[in-house]
């Protein structure tokens, strides 16, 4: 979205400038703070961005503990200036990776922690973005906080300001702490940003390609082919599931794909790595697409084996439950898939108690209760134990029509009076 940036007289930037509301990106997180403390940064900038400005007035806008961004980093890296980042900073960009998931590619920037690193920071600062005017000192456009948003690890938090120097926007964003300093500065350049991404994802291609080709000639020498090295890790990462070490189990699926992309247990095992961390929190509901994508891929690769019927059916039910329930239309088809792929999987081996156990989940939400409790009762008849939680939810919605009726205690028994007596006797 455009949006036109007024520029006003610097006294009216002096006094607040940019008065209306700001519009923020549904996707960006973004927490304001006071009027007054704006105000107090915006001046701050006025004052010690000015061309006429001292390298020592400049040094007041910056904390000793300064993070630069990685356009401006490479801005002045590739300018000739001598700037070690202490400890290596890491800016990761979120991107697709072709296969309809994300990865995260890192592309740099800089850290310094100390008095003297960021001194000779503001040398090259000066130096680099040089301006003949007093800076524009406005808000960030959505575009500007889209781009910022997707290298930082934590919400935008005003003050937060541009400064329109020359053809750089430069990003200044202030510390928390009750003293006004800058914490992060960058040079916001989308399409910098956008080659800096490209230029990693190159660098990550190539060493991935590296570890691969490794990968294989080690394999295919220790077992024979790459078969049956892929055979061997899929061992390995069902015995690392079964360990609840999933980390460990999703890269031996991972090198089991490298190995042989025929093999099912690569997605399908690597589908259930990311389910577990799912079920524990560690990941967000979005993953459920791709373990569905996942556990479909294996399918297709295995198209008789039930436990992956069973595992996908069971993935289509979650991804209903996840589901909005505005979505009435798309949670009824996940839930009618699901049930679809239970059936093929329970007819494929109908001895296998947790798939009827599982298949009640989809019933429950289709309001198909009656059935519901057949595949709890089929269960139970299997000599499976039936969560108590799953129980006490089917039971509020009907009663359970295979519950036998408590016997009585003869001890408790009325025994019928003899015909015209009373009960008082």
């Amino acid at each position: 979205m455009r949006r036109i940036i007024i520029r006003i007289a610097v006294l009216g930037a002096l006094l607040g400038g940019n008065a209306g509301a700001q519009e923020i990106p549904e996707r960006v997180e973004y927490k304001k703070t006071t009027p007054e403390r704006n105000q107090t940064a915006r001046k701050m900038m006025l004052r010690c961005l000015a061309p006429a400005a001292t390298h020592k007035q400049r040094l007041e806008l910056f904390d000793d503990l300064l993070i630069i961004g990685p356009v401006m980093w490479k801005d002045l890296r590739d300018a000739g200036f001598e700037l070690t980042s202490t400890p290596a900073m890491h800016s990761y960009v979120p991107v697709p990776d072709g296969a309809g998931n994300m990865t995260a590619v890192d592309i740099g920037g800089g850290a310094l922690r100390s008095a003297k690193a960021v001194s000779r920071f503001v040398n090259a600062f000066s130096k680099n973005y040089k301006h003949a005017r007093i800076p524009v000192v406005r808000k960030l456009t959505p575009a500007e906080m889209d781009t910022y948003w997707t290298v930082i690890p934590f919400a935008i938090e005003e003050p937060v300001f541009i400064a329109e120097m020359g053809k750089a926007n430069i990003l200044m964003d202030f510390s928390g702490s009750n003293e006004i300093s800058v914490l992060w500065v960058e040079n916001i350049d989308q399409a910098k940003q956008d080659a800096l991404v490209e230029a990693a994802l190159t660098k990550q291609r190539a060493e991935q390609e590296k570890e691969k080709q490794e990968l294989i000639k080690k394999m295919t020498k220790q077992f024979g082919s790459r078969k049956a090295g892929a055979e061997a890790l899929a061992g390995k990462g069902w015995a690392r599931f079964q360990a609840d070490a999933g980390d460990e189990a999703a890269e031996l699926f991972e090198n089991v794909q490298v190995l042989d992309p025929r093999n099912p247990d690569g997605p399908w095992g690597l589908s259930m790595t990311i389910f577990m961390d799912l079920a524990q929190g560690r990941e967000s509901p979005e993953a459920i697409i791709t373990i569905i994508a996942l556990q479909e891929q294996a399918l297709e690769l295995a198209p008789k084996n039930s436990r992956i019927m069973g595992d996908l059916a069971y993935a289509y039910s979650n991804a209903a439950k996840l589901t909005g329930d505005e979505h009435v239309d798309a949670k009824k088809e996940l839930c009618t898939k699901s049930v679809a792929m239970f059936e093929k999987a329970v007819a494929t081996d109908p001895t296998f108690a947790t798939f009827y156990l599982l298949w009640s989940t989809p019933l429950i939400q289709l309001g198909r209760y009656k059935e519901a409790w057949e595949k709890i009762e089929k269960t139970r008849n299997m000599g499976m134990e039936i969560p108590r939680g799953m129980i006490e939810e089917l039971r509020r919605k009907m009663p359970d029509p295979y519950e036998k009726p408590p016997k009585k205690d003869a001890r408790h028994r009325q025994v019928p009076l003899p015909q015209g007596a009373s009960a008082a006797g």
